[in-house]
């Protein structure tokens, strides 16, 4: 029982995961046991009644994504609050502030796993640059604010207390900005690990997500009337001479720099949000139909840059 209790607190307090199998809450709760008791754990269909029994309506198992089993919660903050009302009753002084803090986590947890993410689309410009108290559940809000008076600071710190499934703006937008400042995986890899931006996979799908969008806007600005854009390649060899003639690179990059001529046509490439890939691609899948059109140029005479006079303008 003493193993279930704490199985059931971890489960309260946990926000990087939202989704539990029965099987693991079952392994959750053997390793919290000492080993000489781990025999004497109760079943998974016996801990599932013991679940069902201490959360009632509050707690449901559904099939998700070809899992059975899945545990997931709602109200359970009204649980927890009306759970803490019943045992005050009966609890020591000393142990008064103890179960203060532990209640508070509790409340503040649930909240999060219950907080609807979406993770079908990147956030855009005004998400990351502002500080969108949207996305911070109430409770977690007047903690962090509490403590820390800086918006900015406490906006960081409570989007950084999300579920694994979230992308929260500020921790998006510093994975992608340190990602084009310095192109470190491994600063990526360590800053994930310590929750301060997303991680470098994230980022790699994101510049996937945004040539697999972004296509679009770039003919778009080509072909209209109200903005000039010019193409601008060049070669990048490396390796060009090897040993066994193997392991060379020749490639070719090209960008697109657009000016608009009037505000309106600044919704070409306006601000706006990025559809996520589902999944990884590779290289070749991701540049597949992303060229320009080769529009051969035929020069006449009497024609072309050399026929053209500049005039003084001062």
């Amino acid at each position: 029982m003493k193993a279930f209790e704490l199985m059931c607190y971890k489960l309260e307090t946990t926000c990087e995961k939202n989704m539990f199998t029965l099987q693991d809450l079952h392994d959750l709760m053997t390793g919290l046991c000492d080993g000489d008791t781990e025999k004497d754990l109760y079943s998974v269909k016996h801990m599932k009644h013991l679940l069902q029994e201490r959360y009632g309506q509050s707690i449901v198992f559904a099939e998700i994504g070809g899992h059975k089993n899945v545990v997931c919660f709602r109200n359970l903050c009204n649980l927890i609050v009306s759970d803490k009302w019943h045992s005050e009753r009966d609890v020591d002084e000393s142990m008064q502030r103890e179960k203060i803090v532990k209640d508070t986590a509790r409340l503040i947890a649930s909240e999060i796993t219950e907080m609807s993410c979406s993770v079908d689309v990147y956030h855009p410009t005004d998400d990351i640059s502002g500080i969108n108290q949207e996305l911070i559940p109430p409770l977690l809000k007047l903690f962090v604010e509490s403590l820390i008076k800086s918006k900015l600071k406490h906006s960081s710190l409570a989007q950084a207390a999300r579920p694994q499934s979230a992308i929260m703006p500020l921790l998006f937008g510093l994975g992608v900005q340190l990602d084009h400042e310095f192109g470190s995986e491994f600063l990526l890899m360590q800053l994930s690990r310590l929750e301060f931006c997303v991680s470098y996979d994230e980022v790699t799908r994101f510049k996937c997500s945004v040539m697999q969008s972004g296509h679009a806007d770039v003919l778009n600005c080509a072909t209209s009337a109200s903005a000039f854009t010019q193409f601008i390649a060049d070669n990048v060899d490396h390796s060009v001479r090897t040993l066994d003639g193997l392991h060379t690179f020749h490639g070719m990059g090209i960008i697109a720099a657009s000016v608009m001529n009037d505000a309106s046509s600044a919704m070409l490439v306006g601000n706006r949000h990025i559809p996520r890939l589902q999944t990884r691609l590779k290289v070749s899948n991701v540049c597949r139909k992303r060229s320009i059109i080769v529009v051969s140029y035929d020069l006449k005479s009497g024609s072309g840059l050399t026929n053209v006079i500049l005039s003084n303008i001062w």
